[in-house]
């Protein structure tokens, strides 16, 4: 646990996310497995109270005490750098819900800073931009790390699916001049 404390990562962190310290190796797919001769890796449960979204009634029962949908792993010499057990998780971490005026919901690049953070807010797991502004666009205000993750932020909540034109049937045009 030496390495996540010097990277500024709390007890009360750690006794919330629970990482524990394996060797793993990482595919071509972005997904580890356990190998004892494998790279040093931090290891965290991905916790969600729904499958559907990241908001739950107690965040932080949640992060402790939800259902484990995957597992995440990295380490603090490479914040920037993740894989997932199995790929399944979207996001790391669990929010208030996001209605009545909630507070802005910090969104963090990688599972490191969401540690040093003690656990609140969330981490795009997913690369796929669809499942990205899924989560994001329901929240009812972000708080970015710097300027470059708001535009990042701002990027994926760009439309990101073309509309169809809408037409007018002849017939009906024709009714309506």
């Amino acid at each position: 646990m030496s390495p996540l404390i010097a990277a500024g990562i709390t007890w009360q962190a750690i006794t919330n996310a629970v990482p524990v310290h394996a060797r793993i190796n990482v595919s071509t797919i972005n997904t580890f497995a356990f190998d004892d001769g494998g790279g040093s890796a931090f290891i965290v449960p991905v916790r969600v109270e729904s499958a559907v979204t990241p908001e739950a009634a107690g965040p932080l029962e949640a992060i402790r005490d939800g259902w484990i949908v995957d597992l995440v792993a990295f380490h603090p010499s490479h914040p920037g750098r993740w894989a997932l057990r199995r790929g399944a998780a979207e996001w790391l971490g669990v929010i208030e819900p996001q209605y009545l005026d909630p507070e802005p919901v910090p969104v963090w690049r990688t599972p490191l800073r969401w540690l040093q953070s003690g656990c609140r807010g969330l981490v795009l797991l997913s690369k796929e931009r669809a499942s990205q502004y899924r989560i994001i666009s329901g929240l009812g205000a972000i708080v970015a790390e710097d300027y470059q993750h708001a535009t990042q932020l701002r990027g994926i909540l760009a439309h990101p699916w073309s509309a169809p034109r809408v037409l007018l049937r002849r017939e009906e045009a024709r009714h309506a001049a």
